[in-house]
């Protein structure tokens, strides 16, 4: 049952969404990294916790509203997207896995190039079984275009750094995606 509990969560992670702050220390962030704005913090702040708010009552089509859109498009679109989402969160419930808690939490990283700005958030994600928990600490990027909202990609969405380049070409060549970790916590059923 562990190893479904993982495969489920691999499988599901980045259909699921992810606590939002900033550093206030006055100091720059990794890679070229610069501190993010009150504003902006706000911003996505805002953002990040309707997506929550979506993941955590199934609203998959709040989810992909708030999802980037070539990351939408990569998987086939919405429709595509809706059902993928649907179909995963099933499984997860069919074998009696819940989300227990979800939670993006503060700003890593912030840059800004001339058309977009990205933002890193750290977040956890909490699944619960009769088995135990399952936590995962990664992280979620926040990428605004002018004249546009905060939209979302999940880190599972991205197989590495070069593709996040893709999405944001300014991206600083030193810059390295945060260690994602995943612990299972057995239930104590004695």
């Amino acid at each position: 049952m562990l190893k479904s509990m993982m495969l489920m969560l691999v499988l599901c992670w980045p259909l699921l969404g992810n606590t939002v702050s900033a550093s206030s220390d006055g100091q720059s962030g990794q890679g070229g990294a610069i501190d993010i704005p009150a504003q902006v913090n706000q911003q996505v702040r805002s953002q990040a916790d309707k997506l929550v708010k979506a993941t955590l009552s199934e609203d998959y089509e709040g989810v992909i509203a708030l999802t980037y859109p070539p990351i939408i498009a990569k998987i086939g679109g919405a429709s595509m997207a809706a059902k993928i989402a649907y179909e995963a969160v099933r499984l997860l419930n069919e074998r009696g896995v819940k989300i227990a808690n979800l939670t993006v939490g503060e700003p890593i990283n912030y840059f800004v190039s001339d058309t977009k700005q990205l933002v890193v958030l750290n977040a956890q994600l909490e699944l619960a079984s009769e088995q135990g928990k399952v936590n995962t600490r990664s992280f979620l990027l926040a990428i605004k275009e002018q004249d546009q909202d905060w939209l979302f990609i999940d880190n599972n969405a991205l197989k590495n750094t070069d593709e996040l380049k893709v999405y944001f070409p300014a991206l600083p060549d030193d810059f390295s995606l945060p260690q994602k970790s995943v612990k299972f916590t057995p239930a104590n059923n004695g």
